[in-house]
This record gives structure tokens, sequence and C-alpha cells, in this order.
């Protein structure tokens, strides 16, 4: 996988799904590659964008604060596959997405999200072709995601990404669903541009912070035996350190439901309620900066620390909680 960050959590209603450290969405580098705030959308079909930031085929991105990823995401789009909805409020701050619930029991995330240009160029491969004047790239599926990516006219990039929660028949076909997303992703790219949502940053306290700022070289020097660049993420909502021996760190900003079990040992970092989970390969913390509620459920906002190295799990979050803990230190106190 290309994110040393866990996936987005499967779909829940009111509570976490076990699917949490399944699947892998937004990518940037793990191993050795090295929607606003406050209350979501009231229905299932995001609202048209209130302006455009650029020409058809060369929209560009004005704005990380107020670009929508939503205005992106047509849910009709993903019907066919099974009964869609949209939560604006079950994903990383870049992006936007849809849980799809097939007849078969099954269950895809399908996700709409910004990167800049830094992560676009650490990513290889894939197959390009244009698509209504824009660079399209898709990629082959593999450990149920499938991928495609947008190149957009300022080198940031949209990607479109199906994962796979459940799958009891075999049948679904991830990148038919990415397809059919992408095809209206890039006819609203072309229709209408990149919509516009209130500033995060407005109601949101880590908006306002770059995830680089949280640890301080010394800090990931101890982590991973080095001292790799920072690589800041689209909004600088999320950054990674990647060492030439294969260790990473992430810091990511999400919004998501209230920690529960599934997310792990309940911990408290800095004053942040939060939660270790140790995986393989890696341990997964997260902590709260700031509840809410959407969609008549309790969410918050979080951040998360995912230490990729090698030892067991209690030396992986031990190094992963101590990072968690001097990030934590870094941010006002819960809201």
């Amino acid at each position: 996988p290309l994110d040393g960050a866990p996936a987005d959590p499967g779909p829940r209603r009111g509570r976490r799904s076990a699917a949490v450290a399944v699947a892998i969405t937004l990518s940037v580098v793990a191993g050795a590659l090295v929607a606003r705030a406050g209350t979501g959308p009231g229905d299932d079909v995001p609202p048209p964008p209130t302006a455009i930031s650029a020409a058809p085929q060369t929209a560009t991105i004005a704005d990380p604060d107020t670009a929508d990823p939503c205005s992106l995401l047509d849910v009709a789009s993903v019907q066919p596959f099974g009964t869609a909805t949209l939560d604006a409020d079950n994903v990383s701050f870049v992006g936007c997405r849809a849980d799809i619930e097939r007849p078969d029991g099954g269950s895809v995330g399908f996700t709409i999200a910004f990167e800049n240009a830094a992560e676009t160029a650490q990513v290889a491969g894939g197959t390009e072709s244009q698509e209504s004047g824009y660079p399209v790239v898709r990629y082959p599926p593999r450990d149920g995601v499938c991928e495609h990516r947008i190149r957009l006219a300022d080198s940031n990039a949209v990607l479109v990404s199906a994962v796979n929660y459940g799958d009891p028949t075999g049948t679904t076909d991830l990148c038919a669903i990415a397809d059919a997303g992408r095809a209206a992703t890039v006819a609203r790219l072309v229709e209408r541009g990149i919509g516009t949502r209130p500033p995060l940053s407005a109601t949101s306290p880590l908006a306002r912070v770059p995830a680089c700022s949280l640890l301080a070289r010394e800090e990931i020097s101890a982590a991973v035996g080095d001292a790799p660049p920072a690589r800041s993420r689209f909004g600088d909502w999320g950054c990674n350190w990647n060492s030439a021996t294969g260790e990473s760190v992430v810091v990511t900003y999400y919004r998501g439901y209230a920690l529960s079990e599934a997310d792990g040992a309940p911990a408290v970092f800095a004053g942040h309620p939060g939660a270790v989970l140790a995986r393989e390969g890696n341990c997964w913390v997260q902590f709260v900066q700031r509840s809410y509620v959407a969609g008549g459920t309790d969410r918050i906002e979080s951040v998360w620390v995912t230490y990729w190295g090698s030892g067991t799990g209690a030396d992986l979050c031990s190094t992963a909680t101590t990072l968690a803990s001097a990030a934590a230190g870094r941010l006002p106190p819960p809201s």
C-alpha cells in the first residue's frame, strides 16, 4: 500500500465496524515505497457547487480550505452497484465518501479525495489516458482497493477509490465502481469545476494547524533512526516521514464516529481521549480534538498517528504512543 495511515473505517450506523483495520483508501507511503466540519449534509446527494474554481478541462484548487470534494462525488453514479449513502463526516479532511450496501450483503466505500503535487509525484505505474481533456490514470486492483487518479491543471489530483469492506459472494467488481464514479467526477469537472464549501478552518481547530508541525525532527529521528524530511499532504492535513530503512510515521486528520472498542485500547494523550491499536507491521493511535454531531450521531475530529516498523506490537505501540503524546501536547485542549 502507498499509505501509512490505516483505512477509512467501514460503513457504520452509530457503531464502528470491525472493518476499521481492513482497507486502505487514501494513499501515501509505507514500507519500502517509503467535509465539511460540523453537521453533515442532510440528504444522500451532495448539493451543487456554490462556485466554480476554473474553466472546464483546466480545473484548479485555489484554496484547499474551501475546495469541496463532495462537489465531485455523484452518488447516483454508484447507485447501480447497491444502495449508496453520502457521508461527508466519516472520511479524512481531504475527502468525501459514499457507503454502498451491496445487494449480496457486501459493502464498499467509494471516496473522492484531493492530493497535492508531491503526493501524486510519489505514485508510479498505472495506465494513463485522456478523458474530456483530463489526464486519467487507472491502476489494477490490489488488496481490496481500486484507484484512479484525475490530474488537474495545477498538478494537484483527484483520487477516486473503491474499497471493499465485505464481499460474501466474491462478485464485487471494485474497478467497475471506480470507473462509474470517476466518469461522473470528470463530467462534473468539465461541467461545473470544483465547488466550494464553508472554510473548514472556521469550525475545525485542526484545519488551522499544519500536520507536519505536530512532531519535531528529533522526535521523528528517535522513532525511525534517521531524520527523513517531512512530506506534507494536501491542505497540510497530513504528513509523512519515510525512512530509507522502511520505517515511517504518518499523521492524518480524520472525521469519523465516536471512539468505540473496535478502535483499540483506550488511552489519553496530553488530555485528549484516544485509542491504541496494534496491527500487522504497524501501530495506529488516534486521539480526539473535537466532538460534534452529524447525521444524528456523535462524531469526532481526530488525529491519526501511525508508526510502521519492525518488532512486536508492544514495541510498535510504545513508539506510536510516544509520538501521539508529543503531537497532542502541541494542540489546544479538546473541545
